[in-house]
């Protein structure tokens, strides 16, 4: 599971860093405005973010339930 969350979050960085870049020579060119080329940016980070925060409240919540099973039984033997 910690495997595929680094590669999402290596995926989802390289995907912010090219839209940045692309923004950046967009911006260079004339192409786009300020406004049009931060909100991008910040739409593609902003999702970054959020599938991280999932993914990290997944593992959570997986990791609550094994402790419960574990404590279940715990309770049990005694």
């Amino acid at each position: 599971m910690a495997r595929q969350s680094f590669i999402l979050a290596l995926v989802m960085t390289g995907a912010s860093a090219i839209v940045g870049f692309v923004g950046v020579g967009f911006l260079l060119l004339g192409k786009a405005s300020e406004g049009t080329i931060t909100t991008a940016g910040g739409l593609v980070s902003s999702m970054v973010f959020v599938q991280l925060a999932k993914d990290a409240s997944d593992r959570l919540d997986k990791a609550n339930k094994r402790l419960d099973k574990i404590a279940a039984k715990v309770k049990d033997e005694d």
